[in-house]
C-alpha cells in the first residue's frame, strides 16, 4: 500500500528510488511496534535483494521479528561466510543507517548488529570503510544514545585498525556525549 501510494500519488519511480532512504518514512515518531515491523519487512526485502547469498536465510516473520538480528549474527558466527557476503552485508547496513539515525531505537539495533559483525570478522578493509562511515555518522547523529553507540563502535574499529587518531576522535566524541547526558 505504501509503495502504491508513493508511486501513484507522488510519482516515485521504484526502479530508481533508494529504498534505504525512503522506507524509514514508515517509522512513526515514537517508533511504534507496527511501524518498526513495516520498516523491517521492507528492509529485509531490500537486504535479500542486495545480499543474494543470504536470500533464503534472512527470515523476518512473526516468529523471528524480535530476534532477527540475533539470528542473523548467529548464522554468521556458525557458518563460514565468504568475503563477498561480508562486503554486501556491510554495504547494506551502511546504506540503511544514515536515514535511521533520527530513529533512536531502530538505529541502536542496527548499530549494535553492525558493531557485532565488524567485531566478529575483524577485516581491516571493512573496518577502514566503517571508520569513514562512523566518522560521518558522529557528525549527523543528534541523539545522545546514538552518538554514544557510534563512538563505542568507532573505538573498537580504531583499536582493530591501530589508528591512534581515530581512537582519540572516538574517545573525545564519547566523552562529549557522556558529558552532555550527565
Amino acid at each position: 500500500m505504501w509503495e502504491y501510494f508513493l508511486k501513484k500519488e507522488l510519482g516515485l519511480d521504484w526502479k530508481k528510488a533508494n529504498g534505504y532512504a525512503v522506507y524509514p518514512g514508515l517509522l512513526a515518531e515514537n517508533e511504534s511496534w507496527d511501524s518498526v515491523d513495516a520498516y523491517m519487512r521492507n528492509f529485509c526485502a531490500l537486504a535479500r535483494r542486495d545480499i543474494p547469498d543470504m536470500a533464503g536465510k534472512l527470515s523476518y516473520e512473526v516468529k523471528t521479528k524480535r530476534i532477527f538480528f540475533k539470528n542473523w549474527l548467529k548464522f554468521y558466527q556458525q557458518n563460514k561466510v565468504d568475503r563477498k557476503v561480508r562486503v554486501q552485508t556491510c554495504a547494506v547496513l551502511e546504506k540503511a543507517l544514515p536515514p535511521l539515525l533520527t530513529h533512536e531505537k531502530t538505529a541502536l539495533q542496527f548499530l549494535g548488529f553492525y558493531g557485532q559483525i565488524l567485531d566478529l570478522w575483524k577485516d581491516k578493509q571493512l573496518s577502514a570503510r566503517a571508520d569513514a562511515c562512523l566518522t560521518t555518522w558522529l557528525k549527523e547523529a543528534d541523539k545522545a544514545p546514538v552518538r554514544k553507540k557510534v563512538a563505542e563502535i568507532g573505538l573498537k574499529v580504531a583499536t582493530h585498525l591501530e589508528d591512534k587518531r581515530a581512537l582519540v576522535r572516538y574517545a573525545e566524541a564519547l566523552g562529549r556525549t557522556l558529558n552532555r547526558v550527565v
